[in-house]
């Protein structure tokens, strides 16, 4: 039910100081199709960089605490499996190199972002079950690329919202 009011709370502030008429109008007449496959997938980058800003500075005006994360991917970091490397869908270097950039650039910019690509640079066993989902045992449901990516995470929050260790 939190989840609910806070999400229709984020749409309608959203709403109300993002998408000014301006923004709405160069969604209604973009014509992506038209463009190149690499002009595309800059205009949806900066679109997904100014949208984050945006989602920042509005936690920010609103006093609330947010953090973002970008995922490792088998793209980045780590020296592949030969297992790993046969998981080839869904996305490429190129596309995650700019996606990271982004990270990068936000990070730079003082929001509470981390990028997570080097993250298993030290991890040479299998790590990845597919492209960006990570192996876990069965029967115990433990995972070594969850439980590194948990911890990072939660020493990244504690960093960013200045948290206290009990």
């Amino acid at each position: 039910y939190t989840t609910v009011i806070f999400y229709r709370f984020f749409t309608a502030r959203l709403q109300s100081y993002i998408f000014s008429q301006k923004t709405e109008d160069e969604f209604a007449n973009i014509e992506l199709s038209n463009l190149s496959h690499e002009k595309a997938q800059d205009w949806s980058l900066s679109s997904l960089e100014r949208y984050n800003k945006n989602l920042h500075y509005l936690a920010r005006s609103n006093n609330i605490e947010i953090a973002q994360f970008f995922q490792p991917n088998r793209f980045m970091g780590k020296v592949l499996t030969d297992t790993e490397k046969k998981y080839n869908d869904y996305t490429d270097l190129q596309t995650m190199t700019k996606v990271s950039m982004m990270y990068d650039k936000l990070t730079n910019s003082k929001f509470a972002v981390s990028n997570l690509k080097d993250l298993f640079k030290n991890e040479y066993g299998d790590i990845y079950s597919d492209h960006i989902h990570y192996i876990h045992d069965n029967k115990t449901r433990y995972s070594k690329g969850y439980h590194l990516m948990a911890e990072r995470i939660s020493s990244d929050l504690q960093k960013f919202w200045k948290l206290k260790s009990k």
